[in-house]
C-alpha cells in the first residue's frame, strides 16, 4: 500500500465531497484504537519462522510476545496477535473449519490444508465500515461475542468473510464464507468507493464546492485548522486510497439504507485515522459521464499509463442513444468501446474517444420453463458476477467460465471460454445501438457469427455497435463438463468423484488463481494468445515429434471434412524457453506461459515487443502461428 504516514501526534483532516446521490467527508484522526500494541496470552510462544512467508517487523514484534487471557475481552487486541502468531492461529481454529459459498458448505478444512492467514499485517492500515459514529464505539465494547472480518476484493467484485465466535472465554475462528460482492450489505457504497479510489477524474466530479477541510495547523502540530477547499485544489490535499483489496470487521454494526457511511482506515502502530463519511445526497437527473483528457490507467488489467481524448459513460440503453445522437461526432473517431480493459493492450495515448458502459450489477430474469431460463444481462455487469448468481439460483452451464475477467458486453463481442465452454453455448439475444444512426437493434446468436474468441463484432460490426445487454439461457439441469484440463485431477485431490455446481466453481476459481496472476499485483491481460487451431495432418506431423504434446481435438472428420486439433499455444511457449522469462520490462508469468505481465513500469510498446518476438520463436519451431486474444490499440 502506497500511503503517505503522518506522525504519531494527533492530526485532523476533514474534507467534503459529494458524488452523484452521495456526500462525503474525508479526516484524519488518532482517535480509537488505531495504535496496536502487542499483548501476551498463555499459549506458548511461535515466531512465525515456521511459516514460509517472509516476516515483517509488525509480524516479530508480536510474535515474540505471548497474548494474555485479558486480551479475548476485546477483539482488536486478539485480531492483531492471531495474525502474527502461527500457534496461537492453530489453536484458535475451530478444525474442520467449514468454508460456505453461496450459503451452502463446499468443503471443511483440516489442520494440515490451513495456511498461516495474515490478514492486515503485511500493510501500514487496516480499513472499516459504519453507519454512524456511535457503531464507531463498538470497537471497545468487550461484551460481544460475534465478529467478522471480510476481505473485499474490489476489482474481482468479491468478499471473503472470516466468522469468529467467543467460545468459553476465547476467540475462535468458526467459519469462511465467500460471497459476490453485489449480495453484501454495503454494495452500493462499495461500487462508489472502487471508483472513487482509482479514477481522479471520477473524484474530480464528486467533489462539493467548496470542499470543507479540517486538517493540521501548518504552525502547530498538535493543533487544528478548519477552511475551505477549492475543487481544483483537490489534488494537493487528496488522500491515496487503497484501489485493490480493502477490509472491513463487523463488530456488530447493523448496516441499513441509512443517509451516512462512515469509511475509517486506521494505522497500525502509527497513530493514523482517515475517515470518509458519506451522506445522503439526492440528484434529480444523471448526466452521461463525459470527461476530456482522461486517463486509462484504471481500464486496463495491463496496468498501462495511457491516455483518451474524451471518455464518455453511459448507464442506459437510453443514454447510449442519446450518446450517438447528440454527442459524438466525427472529431470523435476512432472510437474505442471498452469494458472493463481486461482484454485490452494499449500501446500509447488513445487519440480518439474512449466509449463505455456504468459498470454495475444488473440482472433480470425474462424466460423460464422446466427445463432452462433466460437472464438479460446488463453490459457493464461483470461477467463473474453473472456466473454467481447462476450457481446461487441454480441455473447451470457457466461454472466452468468462473473467474474470467470482463464484463457481459464483452463477453458477447469476445466470445469468452476457458475449459471446454464458450459463451455463445449461453447467447440467445445481443442489445446494441448501432452509432451511426442511434437505432436500437437486436443480433440473434447466429447472425453474430460466433466462432474460436471470435465474432461479427470483432470485425465488421468493429467500434460499430454500443453493446448495451446480453441475454443467456442457462439449464436447470446441472450437467458439468470436467475432461478439459485438470479439473478431474484437483477433484481426485478433493476426493470429489462427482461436484455439485458450487464445487466445481470453486475447484476452477482454485486452478485459475493457482495458475494466473493477479491483474492487481502484476498487470496482464490473462491468456494473451488463442490456441492455434490446426489440421489433422499438421497434428500428426507435431504428434510424432513430440508424442507428449497435449491437445484437444475440436471436430471429427467426417463428410469431407478432416479432423481438427486444438493445441495449447502455452506449451509452445513453454517449450520455447519463454515461460518465466522477460524482455525488459515485459515478462511471461512463470506459472502459465500464455500470459504475458507487465513486470513493473511497462509500456505497451514493450508488451508488443516481447508477443513479437515470441511469435517469430513459435512459427521458428513449430510451423504454427499464433495470433494475440487481446485487442492490441
Amino acid at each position: 500500500m502506497k500511503f503517505r504516514l503522518y506522525k504519531r501526534f494527533m492530526r485532523k483532516l476533514s474534507l467534503i465531497v459529494v458524488l452523484s446521490s452521495l456526500l462525503m467527508m474525508v479526516g484524519f484522526s488518532t482517535s480509537g484504537c488505531s495504535d496496536k500494541k502487542p499483548a501476551t496470552d498463555s499459549v506458548a510462544v511461535d515466531t512465525l519462522g515456521a511459516d514460509t512467508v517472509a516476516r515483517d517487523s509488525s509480524d516479530e514484534l508480536i510474535a515474540e510476545t505471548p497474548m494474555p487471557k485479558a486480551a479475548d475481552e476485546l477483539f482488536d487486541d486478539f485480531v492483531f496477535n492471531f495474525a502474527a502468531n502461527r500457534k496461537l492461529q492453530f489453536n484458535r481454529i475451530h478444525f474442520p473449519l467449514p468454508v460456505y459459498r453461496d450459503g451452502k458448505i463446499t468443503a471443511k478444512l483440516e489442520k494440515k490444508q490451513w495456511s498461516m492467514e495474515h490478514f492486515f499485517m503485511r500493510q501500514d492500515y487496516y480499513t472499516l465500515i459504519f453507519d454512524n459514529a456511535k457503531q464507531m464505539e463498538l470497537v471497545k465494547d468487550t461484551t460481544i461475542d460475534h465478529v467478522v472480518v471480510e476481505k473485499v476484493y474490489l476489482k474481482s467484485g468479491s468478499v471473503k468473510q472470516y466468522l469468529f465466535n467467543r467460545i468459553n472465554g476465547q476467540w475462535m475462528m468458526t467459519s469462511i464464507n465467500y460471497k459476490p460482492m453485489y449480495q453484501n450489505l454495503n454494495a452500493s457504497f462499495l461500487k462508489f468507493y472502487r471508483q472513487f479510489a482509482t479514477d481522479t477524474a471520477f473524484q474530480y466530479r464528486h467533489l462539493h464546492n467548496p470542499v470543507m477541510f479540517t486538517g493540521p495547523d501548518p504552525d502547530d502540530d498538535f493543533s487544528t485548522m478548519t477552511g475551505e477547499i477549492a475543487p481544483e485544489t483537490w489534488p494537493a490535499f487528496a488522500p491515496q486510497l487503497p484501489g485493490n483489496m480493502i477490509y472491513n470487521i463487523l463488530y456488530g454494526q447493523k448496516y441499513a439504507e441509512s443517509t451516512q457511511k462512515i469509511f475509517v482506515m486506521r494505522g497500525i502502530a502509527n497513530g493514523l485515522e482517515l475517515e470518509l463519511t458519506l451522506d445522503a445526497h439526492q440528484v434529480e437527473s444523471i448526466d452521461v459521464k463525459d470527461i476530456r483528457n482522461y486517463n486509462l490507467l484504471a481500464h486496463n488489467t495491463f496496468g498501462i499509463d495511457a491516455r483518451c481524448r474524451r471518455y464518455v459513460e453511459f448507464s442506459s440503453s437510453e443514454e447510449a442513444r442519446r450518446l450517438v445522437g447528440e454527442m459524438l461526432t466525427a472529431a470523435d473517431t476512432p472510437l474505442l468501446i471498452l469494458g472493463g480493459g481486461s482484454n485490452l493492450l494499449l500501446t500509447g495515448d488513445y487519440g480518439g474517444t474512449v466509449v463505455s458502459p456504468e459498470p454495475r450489477f444488473e440482472v433480470e430474469k425474462v424466460e423460464q420453463d422446466d427445463c432452462s431460463v433466460v437472464l438479460r444481462c446488463w453490459a457493464g455487469t461483470t461477467f463473474d458476477d453473472v456466473v454467481a448468481y447462476c450457481v446461487e439460483h441454480d441455473y447451470h452451464g457457466a461454472e466452468n467460465l468462473s473467474l474470467i475477467p470482463g464484463e457481459v458486453g464483452a463477453s458477447a463481442v469476445q466470445n469468452i471460454g476457458a475449459y471446454g465452454v464458450e459463451v455463445k453455448d449461453f447467447i440467445v439475444e445481443v442489445e446494441a445501438v448501432e452509432i451511426a444512426t442511434g437505432k436500437m437493434v437486436n443480433f440473434t446468436n447466429d447472425e453474430c457469427e460466433y466462432g474460436y474468441r471470435q465474432s461479427k463484432f470483432k470485425h465488421e460490426w468493429r467500434d460499430k455497435y454500443l453493446v448495451t445487454h446480453v441475454s443467456y439461457r442457462f439449464s436447470k439441469r446441472f450437467e458439468p463438463k470436467l475432461d478439459y484440463g485438470n479439473i478431474r485431477a484437483r477433484l481426485g485431490e478433493l476426493d470429489i468423484d462427482m461436484p455439485t455446481a458450487r464445487q466445481l466453481r470453486d475447484v476452477i476459481i482454485d486452478i485459475r488463481q493457482a495458475k494466473l496472476p493477479d491483474p492487481a499485483v502484476q498487470g496482464n491481460a490473462g491468456s494473451f494468445f488463442m490456441n492455434p487451431i490446426v489440421s489433422e495432418e499438421k497434428f500428426l506431423a507435431l504428434q510424432a515429434e513430440y508424442p507428449q504434446m497435449p491437445y484437444y481435438q475440436v471436430t471429427e472428420a467426417g463428410e469431407g471434412m478432416p479432423a481438427a486439433y486444438k493445441i495449447p499455444a502455452g506449451w509452445m511457449i513453454d517449450r520455447c524457453g519463454w515461460k518465466g522469462k522477460r524482455l525488459g520490462p515485459a515478462g511471461v508469468h512463470d506459472k502459465q506461459a500464455l500470459v504475458l505481465v507487465n513486470l513493473g513500469g511497462a509500456r505497451g510498446e514493450d508488451i508488443l515487443h516481447l508477443c513479437n518476438t515470441i511469435r517469430k520463436d513459435v512459427r521458428a519451431r513449430f510451423g504454427i502461428e499464433i495470433y494475440p486474444e487481446v485487442n492490441i490499440r
